[in-house]
C-alpha cells in the first residue's frame, strides 16, 4: 500500500513538473515571438517605409507585403495588445483632456515644430537648414498621394471640386500638397504656434484656397466637407478624444464623401483608464501614444452611415504595435 501510495505521489510530481516546464517553454516562446515582431516593427519609420528608404527608393512590394502579413500574424496571440481602453467620458473630461493636449502641443509649436511632426533629429529647430525644410514639405507628398491611390484602387472618386478637411494639418507639411489638388482646403490644429507657421507657408506658396481653424474653433463650428484626411495625429490625443474627434470628422461629410485617416488600433501593453489618467496626467511634456481599438472605430463609422472600403496597417505605430489606415465612403443618401 505504501508503495503504491508513493508511486501516485511520484506521478502527480511529474506530472506538476511537467506543466510547470510546459508553462516556462510556452512563456520564453510567447517573449521571443514578441521581441521578433517588434523587431520587424522597428524596421519601419513614423511614415510607413522600411528605415534606411526613401519615399522615391525602388521597394519590392511583394516582400514588403508578405513580411507585413507574417508579423500581423504573429501578432494575433498577443495578449498584451488586449488591454482595458476607456472610450467615453463626460464633456467635462474630455475638455480636460484636451486642454492637457492643447498644452504639450503649443509649446511643441514653439520649441520644435517640424520635429514634433517629423522625429528626426535633422528636423530639430537647432539644426535646421533651408535644406531640410524643403525636405520636410517634400515628404507630404507621398501621404498625400496615397488618398489618390487608395480612392484609385477603391472605385472611389474623392471630390477635388470640394472642400477637404486636413485634420490636424500642423505646419502644412502635407496640407500644401493637398490644397493644389481640392477647390478648397481647411487645415485645422490645436496648436496655434504650428497653425502660425502653417500659414506663412501657405501664403509663401501662393495658395489662396486655404483656411486654417483651431480646434476650439472648428468643433463649434464644424466645416461640411467632401473629404475628411489625417495622418498620424489621432493617435497623440487619448482614446475619449480620439472617439470624439472621428465621430465629429465623419458627421461633417457630405453624401458620397470619403474618410480617409490613421490611427494605431493595438499598441503592446498599452491601456487607458480615464480615472487614472484624469487624477494623473503625464506631466512629462512630451507627445503621448495613444490606440483606439479597431471594433470602436467601426462603431464610428456605421453610426455615421461611413462603409469601409479599405482598412489597412500601415506601420505609423513603429514598434508599439499596430497602426491602421481606414478609408470608407458615407452613403449616397
Amino acid at each position: 500500500m505504501f508503495l503504491y501510495i508513493a508511486f501516485l505521489l511520484g506521478l502527480v510530481l511529474l506530472v506538476v513538473a511537467f506543466a510547470a516546464g510546459y508553462r516556462l517553454k510556452a512563456k520564453r516562446a510567447r517573449r521571443r515571438e514578441k521581441r521578433l515582431v517588434q523587431a520587424a516593427l522597428s524596421s519601419f519609420d513614423n511614415v510607413g517605409l522600411p528605415r534606411g528608404e526613401s519615399q522615391n527608393q525602388e521597394i519590392d512590394p511583394r516582400q514588403r507585403a508578405w513580411d507585413a502579413q507574417v508579423t500581423l500574424a504573429l501578432l494575433t496571440t498577443d495578449s498584451s495588445l488586449c488591454r482595458h481602453i476607456d472610450v467615453g467620458g463626460t464633456s467635462a473630461e474630455r475638455l480636460a483632456l484636451i486642454e492637457h493636449t492643447r498644452k504639450v502641443w503649443y509649446n511643441y509649436g514653439k520649441k520644435d515644430p517640424f520635429f514634433s511632426v517629423l522625429t528626426d533629429d535633422k528636423f530639430k529647430l537647432e539644426a535646421m537648414t533651408a535644406e531640410a525644410e524643403q525636405e520636410f514639405y517634400d515628404s507630404g507628398a507621398w501621404d498625400a498621394e496615397t488618398l489618390f491611390k487608395a480612392c484609385e484602387r477603391n472605385g472611389l472618386i474623392p471630390g477635388v471640386g470640394g472642400t477637404i478637411v486636413d485634420f490636424g494639418c500642423g505646419l502644412g507639411r502635407i496640407g500644401e500638397h493637398l490644397a493644389k489638388k481640392f477647390e478648397r482646403y481647411v487645415g485645422v490644429d490645436i496648436s496655434r504656434s504650428h497653425l502660425n507657421r502653417a500659414e506663412a507657408r501657405m501664403s509663401i506658396n501662393g495658395l489662396r484656397n486655404v483656411r486654417f481653424m483651431l480646434l476650439s474653433e472648428y468643433l463649434d463650428n464644424l466645416v461640411p466637407a467632401d473629404v475628411i484626411f489625417s495622418f498620424i495625429v489621432l493617435q497623440h490625443n487619448p482614446p475619449p478624444i480620439i472617439a470624439m474627434l472621428l465621430d465629429r470628422l465623419c458627421s461633417t461629410l457630405r453624401p458620397g464623401g470619403v474618410a480617409y485617416f490613421q490611427v494605431p488600433t493595438a499598441l503592446f501593453d498599452y491601456e487607458f483608464r480615464l480615472s487614472d489618467y484624469l487624477k494623473a496626467p503625464p506631466s512629462h511634456g512630451g507627445m503621448e501614444m495613444h490606440a483606439l481599438p479597431q471594433h470602436e472605430v467601426f462603431k464610428i463609422l456605421e453610426r455615421n452611415r461611413c462603409f469601409p472600403s479599405e482598412v489597412v496597417p500601415d506601420g505609423k505605430a513603429g514598434s508599439l504595435g499596430i497602426s491602421t489606415t481606414f478609408l470608407a465612403r458615407k452613403a449616397a443618401s
